[in-house]
């Protein structure tokens, strides 16, 4: 596990799958899991419950970043991970942040910026967590935005700590050689 963008944690360094029109030779087998998560594949979901059920600890509620798409909520990898944590002594807090607006997909060009998650993420059923510490899960983060959003919102609705977590952070080529 590693620190990104200040204070997200990361499981696994992600390679983007192609380089140039071809195959990244960096692109390893915890890439594979990110994407197997993002693909809602059972094996992955059953792993990372697993590794996950170490790491955040009991009586904590779990949220999930919501995807690009309005309404989708816990119909995602992550969302499942999450359901199913909830299942092992964590407070579900699945329905507390929503897309109410859909963007387009980062990975197809989106913006990176924070302002289009302001405006299309909202905070509901505060009285979950209220003054409870949260661990708010994504699957793969690039810069931190989404994330950093909602834990925002979520200390303004009145969580009383947000511990962010992403499955992998996206590394660029760039960032290895300087």
């Amino acid at each position: 596990m590693f620190i990104v963008h200040g204070n997200i944690m990361a499981l696994y360094r992600y390679y983007p799958y192609s380089k140039g029109g071809e195959r990244n030779p960096n692109f390893d087998r915890n890439c594979g899991k990110a994407l197997d998560l993002k693909h809602y594949r059972q094996r992955a979901i059953n792993n990372l419950v697993n590794e996950l059920n170490e790491l955040v600890p009991k009586k904590t509620v779990i949220c999930v970043v919501p995807s690009s798409k309005k309404g989708t909520g816990e119909k995602s990898g992550i969302g499942m991970v999450a359901y199913r944590l909830s299942k092992k002594g964590r407070i579900r807090g699945l329905n507390c942040i929503e897309r109410i607006e859909s963007i387009r997909m980062v990975s197809i060009g989106g913006t990176r910026g924070p302002l289009i998650h302001e405006t299309t993420i909202n905070v509901k059923n505060e009285f979950i967590f209220q003054n409870k510490e949260i661990w708010l899960l994504d699957d793969i983060v690039t810069t931190g935005n989404t994330l950093k959003v909602c834990a925002k919102k979520l200390i303004g609705k009145g969580a009383l700590k947000v511990q962010c977590l992403a499955v992998a952070a996206t590394v660029y080529e760039k960032e290895l050689k300087g």
